[in-house]
């Protein structure tokens, strides 16, 4: 998303991707992972040397920048994946989210 002249947000470019089969069995907490690190390695040249802001209305996504370690080998090398790039993680409720979470259904 990219705010414009007028305050506004727009999309810069849509993306998407298939879950695979066993994709499909991940909890809630992979999968809105797995969509983060998807989502910033698919935009990887573009987000390099920037600082972004991430917007997500899962709340557990906050915390992937402060804790040093999960459970979950999976999700430990997913933020492995990503620590090297500038963000941060905002938190907006899943009815404020508007379009981006229709399209995510």
């Amino acid at each position: 998303m990219h705010k414009s002249g007028n305050d506004k947000y727009q999309p810069i470019c849509w993306a998407s991707k298939k879950l695979t089969i066993a994709q499909t069995k991940y909890g809630i907490s992979e999968l809105e992972m797995l969509a983060l690190c998807w989502g910033i390695s698919k935009f990887a040249y573009e987000l390099k040397e920037r600082k972004f802001i991430v917007e997500t209305d899962h709340k557990a996504l906050l915390s992937i920048r402060d804790k040093l370690e999960y459970n979950n080998d999976r999700i430990n090398r997913w933020i492995e994946k990503i620590n090297n790039y500038d963000f941060k993680v905002n938190y907006i409720s899943g009815k404020n989210m508007g379009i981006a979470d229709f399209l995510s259904r």
